[in-house]
């Protein structure tokens, strides 16, 4: 039997991404790699392209004269060059011409060959773009002055994974599309914004909170500008953010945050390892300019950040880097707006208190830490690869002014190195040539290569990545489920829950508790391919007391599981996610293929999210206080007053309540009696329809948002074990899509 009622709606998406062990909800976030020394090697202050080819090795050098130009003519014997101070000699030489006066106008560009004189060598030149929404204008406009004034007949670029074309005209309209729908809009139109940058910096926005804690408020409370953040469950008294935190929980919330912003580290390096992958068998010279808002580096990313850049100058591409934040000023006396970007208004300099002073002294230092961390990233990133970064200006046109003169009017020098082994040192380089008056710009040594099964075991961290290029493993039992909703911006919004069985992981004893350590790394991309994925990673440190780990292990329901909420574009996508059991190495991965709706204006609905984690929402008393958090799972969305938890399987002992929860758009009518008509819900075992079942529903409509939330129930105590089949139909009236589908399984009884 179905019910239906109406009640007010309550909708809310939040925006973080929790780790939680089902039903146990025990899982904590744990250090994946040890504490590493920085690289004591940096190139110099004008580097340049840097190639490794098998054993020859190719170094791009710009020799300049008095007169600011070129150097041309020069031959092998003019170059004196230097590998950890022995003398190599010169075995090839190429010297790339500057090419003719670039017209100011966007026009179709041919390769064409004047008359006796080969067409020059073509330049791939890579546009990634990951802003903040803010940031938007800024980026837009320099690739827009670029594309209108400095395309050249040579130049071949692709816009965020599009297929390369010089067609100037073309690659413009793109970008105004792009513009227009900076989150992406429909395969063709690849977003200018990083949908995990939200994410990224709440992470660092937490991690000031916690460290202010720590070291600048004394345990006594969170310091000015905080009241307003949401501490994690359990960390505070209901609804008292303002109440101090011991010192135990601070230390583990500081080092949860920090792993997790190691991670978005790790995952834009994955995302630029896809690139150098993507352009390896292209022919000329490649080149990649990444827009980001920043990009922090820690100890945990520097080995990747070496195999990353290996990789680039192993292919020949470099890369240069735009810090879209712009210009940084972190005086707490001059520019406070800079500060609360990331909530720290600091306490006036002013204040006679000297203990004042210090609070205000150590939340200036650690925002200014925090600040210069995510531009060292980018400087680091193009440094490592022969190119250049553009930080602390607004001028960000001008890293194509460097992109356009550097890829012209410089030598390639060859030389095999004295020692042909590749460990994946580093070799110092000292290039010079006896030209009086001559300035020579060349790197200052670079990183030779080294087999991956020769990699010390903490950079076989890129075996995950790996994992999800080829044949995914399936040693370990992994599920996982995307389900799509329309976001508070009307852009379509994934929730990724992906897990691996507990009982499939090998633990480690302490004392009397057991341990897992599980790494997960996701990838979503465009089915059809193009545009990049998305990629986004967590770890997690599960100690449980053995008589608890040993039941939860045994039922294949029990998962350590992963949500995130990611903005996706319209179209069809592939989800694919590989987690490794760290106590073993062993490899699980899984697939999930789902289609994305265009919410923007026409009638659509989200998919049938079918969970068994739903609790209601804490209710508000006076004074602001929840009234109660009992069975509060703080779940990746809220409607109807209570909290929904997507999870990776569908598998449910009979007697478990399961929810249901899908969303009409923008529907032709608001009235209850109208929406009750034009839905109806199908429920099959094992393929035969179910005649008499109970899913009460209950309709939401919610004018203001434009939708209408249906959440049903259903009570299994009474069904039989197997696989069910939901069909909810949406008739025609509704103009969204036809049917929504969710299957379940339920599973003997418990054990």
């Amino acid at each position: 039997m179905q019910t239906v009622t109406a009640v007010p709606a309550c909708h809310r998406y939040a925006k973080c991404c929790r780790v939680w062990l089902r039903r146990t909800m025990c899982a904590i976030l744990a250090v994946m790699l040890p504490s590493l020394a920085a690289m004591a090697q940096q190139t110099s202050q004008h580097p340049f392209n840097l190639r490794v080819e098998t054993q020859l090795v190719q170094v791009h050098v710009r020799v300049i004269g008095n007169d600011g130009k070129p150097v041309t003519g020069l031959k092998k014997s003019d170059f004196v060059v230097k590998e950890n101070g022995r003398q190599r000699q010169v075995e090839t030489l190429d010297y790339i011409p500057v090419p003719p006066t670039v017209q100011n106008a966007p026009r179709k560009v041919q390769a064409k060959t004047t008359a006796g004189q080969p067409a020059r060598r073509r330049v791939w030149i890579y546009i990634d773009s990951e802003i903040d929404t803010n940031e938007v204008p800024e980026a837009y406009q320099a690739i827009k002055e670029f594309l209108s004034g400095q395309m050249q007949p040579d130049l071949m670029v692709s816009l965020d994974g599009l297929p390369f074309t010089d067609d100037g005209t073309k690659l413009l309209a793109t970008l105004e599309r792009m513009q227009q729908h900076p989150y992406g809009n429909l395969p063709e139109v690849p977003p200018l914004i990083n949908s995990t940058l939200d994410m990224e910096k709440q992470a660092d926005y937490e991690w000031l909170l916690y460290s202010a804690l720590l070291w600048g408020g004394s345990g006594t409370s969170p310091p000015p500008g905080f009241a307003g953040f949401t501490l994690r469950p359990g960390l505070a008294p209901a609804g008292r953010a303002d109440i101090s935190m011991r010192q135990a929980d601070l230390k583990l919330e500081m080092k949860e945050t920090e792993q997790e912003m190691s991670f978005y580290v790790r995952s834009a390096l994955f995302r630029y390892l896809d690139i150098v992958y993507r352009l390896e068998s292209l022919q000329g010279e490649k080149i990649v300019v990444v827009f980001r808002s920043g990009l922090r580096t820690d100890p945990e990313s520097m080995l990747l950040l070496r195999q990353f850049a290996a990789d680039a100058m192993r292919h020949q591409i470099v890369f240069y880097t735009v810090d879209t934040r712009g210009p940084i000023n972190i005086d707490p006396t001059t520019n406070r707006a800079k500060l609360l970007r990331y909530g720290v208004p600091i306490p006036a300099w002013s204040m006679g208190s000297p203990l004042q002073f210090q609070l205000a002294l150590n939340d200036y230092t650690r925002t200014e830490e925090l600040e210069n961390g995510r531009k060292e990233g980018l400087v680091g990133m193009a440094k490592l690869t022969g190119g250049k970064a553009v930080t602390d200006t607004n001028d960000f046109h001008s890293v194509f002014n460097d992109v356009v003169e550097d890829a012209s009017g410089y030598y390639v020098v060859g030389f095999y190195p004295a020692d042909k082994r590749q460990l994946g040192r580093f070799k110092q380089l000292k290039i010079s040539i006896d030209v009086p008056g001559a300035r020579v710009y060349a790197p200052t040594g670079y990183y030779e290569p080294r087999p991956y099964k020769e990699l010390p075991k903490r950079e076989k961290e890129i075996v995950l990545w790996q994992a999800l290029q080829s044949e995914m493993p399936r040693d370990l039992p992994v599920a996982a489920s995307v389900n799509v909703f329309r976001g508070d911006q009307g852009q379509p919004v994934a929730l990724v829950s992906t897990g691996v069985q507990l009982g499939s992981l090998a633990p480690k004893q302490k004392k009397n508790a057991s341990e897992v350590r599980v790494t997960e790394l996701a990838q979503i991309g465009a089915a059809t391919g193009g545009t990049l994925p998305i990629y986004h990673g967590q770890v997690a440190n599960i100690t449980v007391a053995n008589p608890a780990f040993t039941r939860a292990s045994a039922s294949p329901t029990e998962f350590v599981t992963f949500n995130t909420r990611l903005i996706v574009s319209p179209g069809k996508h592939i989800c694919k996610v590989v987690f490794r059991d760290d106590n073993t190495g062993k490899l699980g991965a899984e697939e999930v293929r789902f289609e994305v709706p265009d919410y923007e204006g026409a009638p659509a609905a989200s998919t049938l999210l079918v969970t068994h984690h739903a609790s209601p929402v804490p209710s508000v008393v006076a004074g602001g206080k929840p009234e109660s958090q009992a069975g509060s799972m703080t779940g990746e969305l809220q409607a109807g007053q209570m909290d929904f938890v997507p999870q990776p399987d569908a598998e449910f002992y009979p007697g478990e309540k399961i929810y249901l929860l899908y969303e009409l758009y923008n529907p032709p009518s608001y009235d209850f009696n109208a929406l009750a008509a034009l839905t109806s819900t199908a429920l099959s075992r094992n393929g035969i329809p179910i005649r008499q079942f109970n899913i009460n529903w209950r309709i939401l409509p919610d004018p203001g948002k434009k939708a209408a939330i249906l959440i049903g129930t259903l009570d299994t105590r009474n069904y039989q074990p197997g696989s069910y089949q939901v069909v909810q139909s949406v008739p025609p009236e509704a103009g969204a899509r036809g049917k929504l589908f969710a299957s379940f399984t339920l599973l003997a009884n418990q054990p």
